[in-house]
């Protein structure tokens, strides 16, 4: 009672908490499960995304624009092909200890697709704003000399994208699962420059290709 009339508020705050502890802990009804038509409906949807969706943007994202080539040319094309890819992947485990971290505490990361141009000292990738051309007109062409794409849904086709290439020295296509064999022919015509190739990872990869 000494308490409560020296602190006029803890009986009001008391009250707060009492209620506000009952309002939460009180269910608000039964648990109404989905109904069948529902549970179709979601079931055809994430059928339309994996089967159709998915592969339709992948083919529209590897898909060489020659109206661009025509208009940008085939550095600016490449550079803009490989920076638009992005994908979340688990980090790297910490290396400071070597070992490898818990499925539950291991962190996600965003990993872009990344390009670097000869002469300018620095690795574009996405939501960087790529060098105009124009601006290098008096001193030297954009040539890219490194793109790196791996982790990406690169197919096929998208690596048509480095065979117009002058100067490419290094391609990384690590763990990109929709390569195959018909990517090594492409790779053949750019392969008089090219110094470094990583295709470690993927498994569509055979060893017809080498």
């Amino acid at each position: 009672s000494s308490s409560s009339s020296s602190n006029p508020l803890s009986c009001t705050t008391t009250s707060i908490h009492h209620r506000s502890y009952h309002s939460l802990s009180r269910r608000r009804g039964p648990i109404v499960a989905r109904s069948p038509a529902a549970q179709r409906r979601d079931f055809v949807m994430t059928l339309m995304v994996k089967y159709w969706l998915t592969p339709w943007l992948r083919k529209q994202r590897n898909r060489v624009d020659t109206r661009r080539l025509n208009d940008i040319g085939a550095e600016m094309l490449c550079a803009e092909w490989a920076t638009q890819f992005a994908c979340v992947r688990p980090a790297e485990h910490d290396r400071t200890d070597g070992r490898e971290q818990d499925a539950r505490q291991r962190s996600l990361v965003i990993v872009h697709g990344k390009v670097r141009f000869h002469g300018i000292p620095y690795v574009y990738q996405r939501d960087d704003f790529l060098p105009r051309p124009m601006a290098f007109v008096h001193c030297r062409p954009l040539v890219v000399e490194m793109v790196d794409c791996s982790y990406m849904d690169v197919t096929d086709e998208g690596v048509r994208h480095v065979i117009f290439l002058s100067r490419l020295r290094e391609l990384r296509l690590s763990h990109c699962e929709f390569i195959t064999n018909k990517s090594m022919a492409h790779l053949a015509m750019a392969s008089r420059t090219l110094l470094r190739l990583s295709i470690s990872g993927c498994k569509r990869l055979t060893s017809e290709c080498i």
